[in-house]
């Protein structure tokens, strides 16, 4: 079946339809129907149509090991085109690291570091801790010009291949390897992502996922399975980096959530928890819901069922480890699933790319997969025991670093489905917009806020208006220039703390000094419609000419996603300039004829935890 496939997205390629080709490779991918053996055909199929121009947007990914990686790279890239990523590969040759990353000119978006055990295993008298110490000279070396280029980094960590001295894993070479692998993880710079190569490899059995005769022949050290595995992990780190992970966790009732179905068995009998062992299992489920929740994942029920029955045993059902305050939406219809999804993406306003799908029915996942390919359906395995591990295992959630606002946002999307309670009740949008009581304050970035500030800048989409990727670095250099114009927004009210959700990065214009460019504004989905972009341009248009400036610049660049700010300026009072280099459009403000925007977000002290 794959043989066909593979061969069908070629026919498809030579006779012009490479849109057709690539959408036929991503369904079969999505389904799973390409074992891991095809799975580097699939990714050189995604390279032949980057290189031929085929594919626009991309992320640029270089790939550099102590082991061979070609293979690695291409499943990589198959896995990204899964979920509708374009991964341009750039690949070092074997062993040749620091190399590579010197003669780097263009800076990729992403520098996977893969190490191997020759150097640090090396025959010689050196002693345990000086071995070590050689091994984090030479990363550190790499990470600097990681860091010098503004590209973000995957780090892989070591591992050893066999059972160990005797049959365990002891001596003198085993403890030496795990010693130097934590303290590579010890040392990494911030916001790097850890691929923990000795859990991956020991979860999967040492046997299965390394290939001794490989090594051999190709200095390639994993089996084909192995590739895949470790290659779903460095795709996880890719994703973190750039688009960052899913947010949204979809989940069944019947036969998901619980045993049984509550319209034929009742709130109350349903099984979950309790000495039943399938009940237990179900709870387990649960509860690692209510984990990832208390993460920053936003939960969401779609189900088949009606409404009440749906909603009564989160009431009733003593046994319930989730309530009704943990779902931002709640979806119980008759409708097609996807139709129901779609609506829970247009609630909460984010993304089908950041939604995973979780039902036990193959057919309703079939249904969502075929109808809204962006969004991640897990294979369900018929054991409720093994629900955990799937949804695990499937590494959507995976970020390079919490922070406190990620912990926040499932609390936030809550709060939000009582403020539509509200909306709905409301007489009129002003009466609405009055009567949550917003408060907002925009302050200098500093230190405190910019992990956020960086974290937003990578991943907002939809209220992004140039959506510039700036790394650390960059945005630090427009900190630090003289005369710029940097915002972090935070926002909250009656019924709760939004936290930091907008960034606004303004430089000189480069010709005009009086102009301030707006090099970067964006602001989190939650506060769109709200006013928040109006108190927004009254505090950048204060601050510039506090700084000596008389007109401002806004840049838009459209994307697929950016489509609700498309009029923004033209909303706020800029008038239309022209087009920009890149497809982008120019507005122009004059300050002196800028009275003032009007917004019902009121500028007042926040509560002390914002």
């Amino acid at each position: 079946m794959c043989a066909v496939v593979l061969r069908e997205a070629k026919r498809l390629r030579r006779e012009g339809k490479t849109a057709e080709a690539l959408s036929l490779l991503r369904r079969v991918l999505a389904d799973g129907e390409l074992p891991p053996p095809k799975l580097d055909a699939a990714g050189r199929f995604v390279q032949k149509a980057i290189a031929a121009d085929q594919l626009e947007s991309r992320v640029r990914v270089l790939v550099l090991g102590q082991a061979t990686t070609s293979y690695l790279s291409l499943v990589l890239a198959a896995l990204g085109w899964r979920e509708g990523v374009a991964i341009e590969l750039h690949e070092g040759d074997y062993d040749n690291v620091i190399q590579e990353l010197l003669v780097t000119t263009e800076p990729p978006d992403v520098v996977v570091l893969l190490p191997w055990t020759q150097r640090l295993l090396a025959s010689g008298e050196r002693s345990s801790d000086e071995r070590i110490a050689d091994e984090l000279a030479f990363w550190r070396q790499a990470w600097a010009r990681v860091v010098a280029l503004g590209s973000r980094l995957i780090q892989v960590g070591y591992d050893w291949v066999g059972p160990g001295s005797g049959g365990y894993a002891s001596g003198d070479v085993l403890p030496l390897i795990r010693d130097a692998d934590q303290a590579l993880r010890a040392a990494l710079p911030p916001g790097a992502f850890w691929v923990d190569l000795r859990a991956l490899a020991g979860h999967h059995g040492r046997r299965s996922f390394y290939d001794a005769r490989g090594y051999h022949w190709t200095k390639q050290p994993f089996s084909v399975e192995g590739l895949a595995w470790l290659a779903a992990h460095l795709w996880a780190g890719v994703r973190a980096l750039t688009t960052g992970p899913k947010k949204v966790l979809v989940l069944d009732l019947d036969n998901t959530l619980w045993g049984g179905v509550v319209g034929e068995e009742g709130p109350e009998g349903v099984r979950v928890g309790g000495q039943d062992p399938e009940g237990a299992a179900y709870l387990a489920f649960q509860r690692h819901a209510k984990a990832l929740s208390e993460r920053g994942v936003v939960l969401a029920v779609c189900s088949k069922n009606n409404l009440a029955d749906g909603r009564e045993p989160f009431v009733v059902n003593p046994d319930m480890a989730l309530a009704l305050s943990d779902f931002g939406a709640f979806e119980a219809s008759w409708d097609p699933k996807s139709v129901a999804i779609a609506r829970i993406a247009s609630t909460l306003r984010l993304g089908l790319d950041s939604f995973v799908f979780f039902d036990d029915n193959p057919v309703e996942r079939a249904e969502v997969r075929a109808a809204l390919p962006e969004v991640a359906v897990v294979d369900v395995p018929p054991d409720p025991a093994d629900y955990v591990r799937a949804l695990e295992e499937g590494l959507y959630f995976e970020a390079a670093r919490f922070h406190e606002a990620d912990r926040q946002r499932a609390r936030q999307y809550q709060a939000e489905a009582q403020r539509r309670e509200v909306h709905h009740e409301a007489i009129s949008l002003d009466d609405y917009l009055t009567s949550l009581e917003m408060r907002g304050r925009a302050s200098e970035i500093d230190e405190e806020s910019l992990p956020r500030v960086i974290q937003l800048v990578g991943k907002t989409n939809q209220f992004n208006l140039t959506t510039r990727r700036h790394s650390e670095g960059e945005v630090r250099r427009i900190l630090t220039t003289e005369r710029s114009v940097h915002v972090a927004l935070r926002l909250e009210d009656r019924f709760g703390d939004y936290g930091l959700i907008g960034v606004v990065l303004g430089v000189p214009h480069a010709s005009e000094p009086r102009v301030l460019r707006l090099d970067t504004w964006l602001m989190s989905c939650r506060a769109i419609g709200r006013t928040v972009e109006d108190f927004t341009l009254d505090c950048i248009a204060h601050r510039a000419r506090e700084l000596g400036y008389a007109e401002l610049e806004g840049e838009f660049f459209p994307t697929a996603k950016n489509a609700p700010v498309q009029d923004l300026f033209g909303r706020l009072g800029f008038r239309s300039e022209g087009d920009l280099d890149g497809g982008g459009l120019r507005f122009r403000l004059g300050l002196d004829e800028f009275t003032g925007a009007t917004t019902f977000v009121q500028l007042a002290p926040l509560s002390p935890q914002a």
